[in-house]
């Protein structure tokens, strides 16, 4: 099944209702932490390409100027395979034409969980990489300069004449670079988890903890963590 999406000017409290009674009727979601998790998802997402947004917290309404229509070169967002988006797992930030990777950058600030710009950006690339040189060119050459990215991978790109890693080392400097964003992300997670939970007796976080927005969101990160915690550990 298709996952739902908001309506123009639904409130956020009302599409997550509507969203989690649909998801529901899907076997594969099982657990309602994890329907919560989507839907909760699912309106960010769709914040992100909305015109305009009105209210705040649950009241939240989203307008869109094309009724929220966008097209990826012809095609929905609902009808794109999970390959298509730089987190198949949630289906964020699809990466279809060049102007994507160029949107995707503009839409950082947008994105939830703990994800730091460094590896975001370093994800993005990779994603890039595989699509063309096209895309990574949407990558600005400050950006590409300011996290490093790698300058051999941009030769192999721009210079084909020059000799080609063979299959073996393109695997193990994909893998490095997978490594060290799974690392960073663990970090930040790690960091900031730490200082919410430093802060507990502070009267002003105790109060956000109760928004209940805020129980999408950590059931979403409690959600992923869990199930990185238990492949990495135990293969599960």
């Amino acid at each position: 099944m298709s996952l739902p999406t908001p309506n123009k000017k639904e409130k956020k409290k009302d599409f997550v209702s509507r969203c989690i009674s649909e998801v529901a009727k899907d076997p594969k979601f099982k657990d309602n932490k994890q329907r919560i998790a989507i839907c909760y998802t699912q309106f960010d997402e769709a914040k992100a390409s909305a015109d305009v947004v009105v209210g705040s917290g649950d009241d939240e309404m989203l307008i869109f100027a094309d009724a929220g229509q966008k097209t990826y070169q012809g095609q929905k967002r609902t009808e794109l395979k999970d390959s298509d988006f730089l987190f198949p797992e949630n289906r964020s930030f699809p990466i279809v034409s060049p102007q994507d990777v160029r949107d995707a950058i503009n839409n950082y600030g947008r994105m939830g969980g703990g994800m730091s710009y460094d590896a975001f950006i370093k994800k993005l690339y990779q994603k890039a990489k595989s699509k063309g040189p096209e895309f990574v060119a949407q990558i600005p050459e400050s950006t590409k300069k300011e996290h490093k990215l790698s300058m051999a991978q941009e030769v192999d790109l721009n210079a084909p004449e020059m000799e080609q890693e063979t299959p073996d080392q393109e695997l193990l400097e994909y893998k490095k670079d997978l490594y060290e964003m799974a690392v960073a992300s663990i970090m930040s997670i790690k960091s900031h988890a730490e200082v919410v939970l430093g802060a507990l007796n502070d009267l002003n976080v105790q109060e956000n903890l109760t928004e209940t927005w805020m129980q999408g969101k950590l059931a979403i990160a409690e959600d992923y963590v869990v199930s990185v915690h238990n492949y990495v550990m135990f293969n599960k």
